[in-house]
C-alpha cells in the first residue's frame, strides 16, 4: 500500500516479556491507544501468499475515541510525540549534543546541525544551519559553540531559580495567572464548540420540522 512501511511479522514471544528492551519501550510510548481509544487499519498484508505487514500511515487509519480508560491524555501522548522528534544521535565521536534537535537558524528557519569530529576538541564543537551546506546551500555561515550555548542556557537557568527563590510569591502569583489565561483561552473555545453544536441542532431540527409539515401538506392535498 502506497505511504506504508513493510515489516515482517513476528509470531514468536519474547523468552522474557519482562525483560523490556528499547525497542519495547519505543513501541510503547508511540502507541496511542493508551489514550483510551481504538486504532484500527493499523496495518495489512501484501497479500494471503506474502505475508509481510504493511504499517499504515497515521491518515490513513481509524481512530475511535474514548473506547477505554485512558491510561495517559491526549496532551501528554502528542507531547511525548513532539519530544521523540527530536531524538539526538550519536556523532562519529560518539558524542552526543544536548541541544539536538532544538534549534533553528534565525534567518531560514532550518534545524542547526551539531557538528563534532575527532579532530575536534569538545570545546570546539559547534552547531551550523543545515542549509549552509559548506557554501553550496541557501543560507550563509553562521554557527554558535556548543559550549557558549551551554553558558547561555546554564546562566539563564541560573537567573531563574534565583528570580524563583528571591520572588517565590510574585513567581507563583504570574504562573498561576498564566494558568488561569490558558484555562480561559480553552473554556472559550469548548463553550464555542458547544454552541455550534446547538446550533446546528436547532438547524436539524428546524429541517426535520419542515419536513413534517411539507408532508402533513401533501396528505391534506392528496
Amino acid at each position: 500500500m502506497p505511504g506504508g512501511t513493510v515489516t515482517k511479522t513476528r509470531n514468536s514471544a519474547p523468552e522474557n516479556p519482562y525483560l523490556w528492551s528499547l525497542k519495547t519501550v519505543a513501541h510503547i510510548l508511540s502507541n496511542r491507544q493508551y489514550t483510551g481509544c481504538a486504532v484500527n487499519f493499523k496495518s495489512t498484508t501484501v497479500s494471503y501468499k506474502v505475508h509481510k505487514v504493511i504499517h499504515n500511515p497515521v491518515e490513513e487509519q481509524q481512530i475511535i475515541p474514548d473506547m477505554q480508560e485512558p491510561i495517559i491524555s491526549d496532551e501528554e501522548f502528542e507531547r511525548v510525540q513532539e519530544l521523540r522528534s527530536h531524538k539526538r544521535r550519536n556523532t562519529r565521536t560518539g558524542r552526543q549534543s544536548l541541544f539536538a534537535g532544538l534549534l533553528y537558524c534565525p534567518d531560514c528557519g532550518a534545524k542547526l546541525h551539531f557538528c563534532a569530529a575527532k579532530s575536534l576538541k569538545p570545546n570546539q564543537e559547534f552547531y551550523r544551519c543545515a542549509n549552509y551546506n559548506s557554501g553550496r546551500g541557501t543560507c550563509t555561515i553562521h554557527y554558535i559553540c556548543n559550549v557558549v550555548l551551554e553558558e547561555i542556557v546554564l546562566e539563564a537557568v541560573s537567573s531563574l531559580a534565583d528570580y524563583v527563590r528571591c520572588y517565590e510569591p510574585v513567581f507563583l502569583y504570574f504562573l498561576a495567572m498564566q494558568n488561569n489565561a490558558e484555562h480561559q483561552i480553552n473554556s472559550k473555545v469548548f463553550r464555542q464548540s458547544i454552541d455550534k453544536g446547538e446550533q446546528r441542532i436547532r438547524q436539524i431540527d428546524k429541517a426535520i420540522e419542515e419536513l413534517v409539515e411539507a408532508n402533513i401538506c401533501g396528505k391534506n392535498h392528496g
